[in-house]
């Protein structure tokens, strides 16, 4: 086997692992969405009807938030649905702009890989003073974790398009 030929492969398993990624972060960003809508639902009709609220209601709302805005990074990322400064950039050469679509990218990377890093040790952080959510008393370390794989995939993201500028990585 070649070595081109492995390396289309080895591309083709990437993408595909990275697009399962990005896609199951994007369905956890939609089922929190979800469980915020039924849990404020729940809350409100409970109030009103039974004049009795549901406990831990803005705990687990703020947790599911956290958590619905980090998955969304990687997918909005491949969507490249980000602002960007196009007029800027419509007057560059095709050099120029894939010059500065490199560096762009690159602080990109580099800042998401920052967040993932400090997302770990302030998950670290959290495990070790046993921090909690207010009401409910459930461990909260994990959602520094699950932000920082979310931040972790943003990366790959930015990578897939610093190397391969003029592919989409997924389709709306």
């Amino acid at each position: 086997m070649s070595s081109d030929v492995s390396g289309r492969i080895v591309r083709i398993v990437y993408k595909r692992l990275l697009v399962g990624l990005v896609r199951g972060l994007c369905f956890l960003s939609a089922a929190g969405i979800v469980l915020m809508m039924a849990i404020t639902t729940y809350d409100v009709v409970s109030r009103t009807l039974f004049k009795s609220p549901l406990r831990g209601t803005n705990d687990v709302v703020s947790v599911c938030a956290a958590i619905t805005l980090a998955a969304s990074l990687p997918y909005t990322t491949s969507l490249k649905g980000h602002v960007a400064i196009e007029f800027l950039f419509r007057k560059l050469s095709r050099r120029g702009r894939r010059i500065g679509n490199v560096l762009v990218h690159s602080v990109i990377a580099v800042l998401f890989a920052l967040f993932a890093w400090q997302c770990i040790m302030y998950g670290n952080d959290m495990l070790g003073k046993n921090q909690s959510m207010v009401t409910l008393r459930w461990p909260l370390f994990w959602v520094p974790y699950v932000m920082a794989l979310c931040c972790a995939a943003t990366v790959l993201v930015v990578f897939e398009h610093i190397a391969w500028p003029d592919e989409e990585l997924i389709k709306p």
